[in-house]
């Protein structure tokens, strides 16, 4: 698998490659038993397979190759797997009592990402998930909010009526009344417009999808990550073992609600990509720089990369000054800072006062901290933002047409 001239991200785990991540992957969800290739460094996989919340997946996919088998690492790797393979299954039951208690008391609701896709693999554990998700009616909320009391959770964030996390002990809900918002242009467009149609949302009307929907969201929901940070690999795979369990979707009307959401190029070389590396096809010209990115980037991607998109979304004449400012001069409404001073909530006019206590704090305390800052200030320099654009249209994206100022 190539990489191409254009992919300027730094390989992170030179001892994996995106060939070598792939056949593990198809072994771990048994589509192929082919051997590993030599030279894989165990050490960097099991880092590469935690940054990509992979860890039981790919531990079943190497956990047949003697080389595996007698590394320093095989141990550690095992415990880790059944670690994350058990967090999902407390994630996946509380999930289910919460969908549960919303049904019995009437509460229309759908079980969003991996609360749904957990079950199109080999185990469901293989699906890491850190939260669930769930679809709910804005009237009903006043509803959700005394079950998810009752059940013993309490309420971390409500933004703007549409995004709701509760939390109990490691469990974390987020209750939605949008699927997706405050995307640039198309992707809002659509979602703001569409949504009470593709699921049913209409007063009367009980929710759901069709399989065409939900993967037009699937994808859509992919592609923000791509764009805003990076993505990891569990999103391709989410992609093939969607479209493996349906094999009668209306492909072209797919393609029809990408097109008007501009994803329809990026959804080009990502099917490309995916024939590639699970279905034994040749890609295109981006599958190999696509590889690089999915698989080095880790799942949460690069915090730089979403500090440079923001400042092309929303067109900052000087994104640097911009980072510097915000860093420095946090406001009151930042919830780094209404975590550490929650003072702030009742007496936002004390946030003076909370920059002096949080620059002593870091001065003294966390040095680390305004290095990293600062690195990440410098790279938004116009060398590297001119950089993140042209990536982001070599892999499909439509040029930023927002514009939308801060």
């Amino acid at each position: 698998m190539k990489v191409t001239e254009t992919s300027t991200g730094e390989k992170r785990f030179p001892g994996v490659g995106t060939d070598a991540f792939f056949a593990l992957i198809r072994r771990g969800l048994g589509i192929s038993a082919e051997p590993l290739p030599d030279g894989i460094d165990f050490s960097e996989l099991f880092t590469l397979a935690k940054a990509q919340q992979l860890t039981a997946l790919i531990f079943t996919g190497a956990a047949e190759d003697e080389r595996f088998a007698g590394s320093d690492v095989f141990a550690e790797f095992f415990r880790e797997g059944t670690r994350a393979m058990r967090f999902c299954r407390m994630i996946s039951e509380k999930t289910d009592e919460i969908s549960d208690a919303f049904r019995n008391a009437g509460v229309d609701h759908i079980l969003l990402k991996g609360a749904r896709l957990k079950n199109y693999y080999p185990k469901k554990g293989f699906r890491f998930m850190s939260d669930c998700d769930i679809l709910i009616k804005a009237g009903d909320y006043p509803l959700t909010r005394e079950i998810m009391t009752g059940l013993g959770y309490d309420p971390a964030l409500e933004k703007e009526e549409r995004e709701y996390v509760w939390k109990n002990g490691d469990m974390a809900a987020e209750l939605h009344t949008s699927l997706i918002y405050g995307e640039p242009g198309a992707i809002d467009d659509y979602y703001s417009v569409r949504l009470p149609v593709i699921a049913h949302m209409r007063e009367g009307e009980k929710m759901r999808f069709s399989p065409e929907d939900e993967y037009v969201y699937i994808f859509t929901h992919f592609a923000k990550h791509y764009r805003h940070l990076g993505a990891g690999m569990k999103y391709v795979i989410d992609l093939y073992l969607y479209e493996k369990a349906h094999p009668d979707m209306d492909h072209d009307y797919i393609k029809d609600q990408l097109e008007l959401l501009k994803l329809d190029r990026f959804y080009e070389h990502i099917s490309a990509l995916i024939d590639l590396g699970f279905r034994g096809g040749k890609g295109d010209d981006r599958s190999g720089f696509l590889a690089e990115k999915l698989t080095y980037t880790g799942v949460y991607g690069l915090s730089e990369k979403y500090l440079a998109m923001r400042a092309l979304y929303y067109k900052t004449a000087n994104p640097r000054l911009q980072r510097f400012r915000e860093t420095v001069f946090p406001g009151a409404e930042d919830k780094g800072m209404t975590d550490r001073y929650p003072y702030l909530k009742k007496y936002p006019f004390l946030l003076p006062a909370a920059w002096v206590c949080r620059w002593t704090r870091l001065i003294f305390h966390d040095r680390k901290r305004i290095k990293k800052t600062l690195a990440t200030v410098n790279e938004l320099s116009p060398e590297n933002l001119g950089r993140f654009t042209r990536d982001l249209e070599f892999a499909g994206f439509y040029p930023e047409e927002s514009d939308k100022k801060e």
